[in-house]
């Protein structure tokens, strides 16, 4: 009667084995290096360049903390359907801690249209306010809901790592 169960349970281990293993690839972000495309469908995102500064335009930094500036190039491989870029789908941290937006430097930015038509690309300086000192400051482009999760499963759950 054991032996009736046994492949049973060597499936159902197989099977959580499997699913183990998928987790891990959907979870664990490859680091590539700054300049380095990640596309999601026709679209290439890129971190060009990220910096830690204390003023942007005439905004002094708080106390204890600096700016950082991220550049972002979105380039729009579509035939026909143009794209919005949203600021808030680029995940960005410093020593694992996610950076917030700074609205008030953001303004000092000169900053595109957010809309990109097919064949076009646009970049876009985005400011962050976080700690004073940090070493790694990564960024994570989001495709958002399922798109994300396929996203991942085909390989393109990466971070872009920069070195401070």
């Amino acid at each position: 009667m054991k032996t009736r169960w046994l492949p049973l349970g060597a499936i159902s281990l197989g099977v959580l084995a499997a699913g183990g293993v998928a987790y891990h690839a959907i979870t664990t972000p490859t680091v590539i290096a700054p300049g380095t495309s990640v596309h999601f469908d026709d679209w290439f995102f890129t971190a060009r360049n990220a910096r830690r500064v204390g003023r942007i335009g005439n905004l002094d930094a708080p106390p204890g903390k600096a700016f950082y500036i991220v550049d972002v190039n979105v380039r729009s491989e579509a035939k026909r359907v143009s794209f919005t870029f949203r600021p808030e789908s680029v995940r960005i941290t410093l020593d694992g801690h996610q950076l917030n937006p700074a609205e008030a430097a953001q303004r000092e930015l000169p900053l595109p249209s957010a809309e990109i038509e097919h064949g076009e690309q646009a970049t876009y300086s985005l400011a962050l306010v976080g700690p004073a000192k940090g070493r790694e400051l990564r960024v994570k482009f989001e495709a958002g809901g399922i798109g994300e999760w396929l996203d991942a499963i085909l390989g393109e759950n990466k971070e872009v790592l920069f070195r401070l």
